[in-house]
């Protein structure tokens, strides 16, 4: 997503109204200087201000120095006495992607998460809110399914 899909975005989002007020959270293009520079002493070295498209400052003081910051690239966290934590947006697969790589159909996938279909899979892997529209899975979860699986098999 773009920085100016994303602004588009944040404009019609819930989100925008649930953030606005909030004390330790900031949504670009209006990050205060100073937490972007809080943020940089932990987020990679390549990572430039402009790039970060909202920082929540988990510091008592407000240095922004631990935290969540969203990029196009992903998530980056950082608490305190651990290392940095990245969740790489391209490893989300959305279910278009996903249909190609299971080889079910949409429904078919629906049914697999229902408790109450017959096609229930409770090994398979949960699905992620990616925005209030789109689900996805983690790409590393759903080659574990298919590996076990593949591994179960007559």
């Amino acid at each position: 997503m773009s920085m100016q899909n994303f602004h588009s975005f944040l404009q019609r989002s819930p989100m925008r109204v649930a953030v606005q007020g909030q004390d330790s959270i900031y949504l670009a293009p209006v990050i205060p200087h100073k937490k972007l520079v809080g943020a940089q002493h932990y987020l990679p070295k390549h990572i430039r201000h402009e790039e970060i498209l909202l920082l929540v400052d988990d510091t008592v003081f407000g240095s922004a120095k631990l935290g969540l910051v969203v990029t196009n690239a992903g998530l980056f966290y950082q608490t305190d006495f651990e290392d940095l934590a990245f969740y790489d947006f391209a490893h989300v697969l959305q279910v278009d992607v996903e249909l190609g790589i299971v080889g079910v159909g949409r429904s078919t996938i629906s049914e697999m998460m229902d408790e109450d279909s017959p096609y229930y899979d409770p090994t398979f892997p949960k699905k992620v809110k990616i925005t209030q529209n789109r689900i996805g899975w983690s790409a590393w979860e759903i080659h574990q399914w298919i590996e076990d699986k593949l591994a179960s098999r007559e």
